[in-house]
């Protein structure tokens, strides 16, 4: 094969890749079902001069999302009590560490077909202190959720999430 047609290849690869690992993390089980008759959760990114702050949807009562959904931000859930796991990862000096996530929270909610709910950015609280959160894990806190329907924005609300420094 010629270079020039293996690199192509190549190319055509990676923009595949990539575009796959965008994919909504879908966690019905069942047949597909549309939008309208999901909840839809999202997370955040953050970047600032120096730092950067993003979260991620881990697992949805247990199930995990595919490689291909790994980087998405957003996750869509059948409507009802969920167990939500998510990772908070905090970097500086404006690249990726490689070190994995800074904190692995869970929480349990209720989500509601046609909503969608957004887990704000530094909405993080716990009564233990931001440096002693290595030493003291598991730790108690809330976030922050927000949650919009197609009349537009209901009032924000905290839940209790229970997290783990480093994942």
């Amino acid at each position: 094969m010629r270079p020039s047609r293996l690199r192509h290849k190549l190319i055509a690869f990676l923009a595949t890749l990539l575009c796959t690992a965008c994919a909504d993390f879908v966690t019905s089980s069942g047949p597909a079902l549309p939008d309208s008759e999901l909840a839809i959760l999202k997370c955040y990114t953050r970047y600032y001069l120096v730092y950067i702050d993003e979260c991620h949807v881990a697992a949805v009562d247990a199930q995990q999302p595919a490689t291909s959904q790994l980087f998405s931000k957003t996750a869509k859930v059948a409507p009802g009590r969920r167990r939500i796991v998510f990772d908070i990862e905090q970097t500086v000096g404006g690249g990726k560490g490689g070190g994995g996530p800074t904190y692995r929270c869970e929480f349990e909610d209720d989500f509601r077909a046609g909503h969608q709910y957004a887990i704000r950015a530094h909405s993080l609280q716990s009564e233990v202190p931001w440096l002693a959160r290595r030493d003291q894990t598991p730790f108690k806190g809330t976030i922050e959720i927000g949650e919009t329907t197609a009349a537009g924005d209901l009032p924000a609300h905290r839940v209790d999430v229970v997290c783990r420094f480093g994942g």
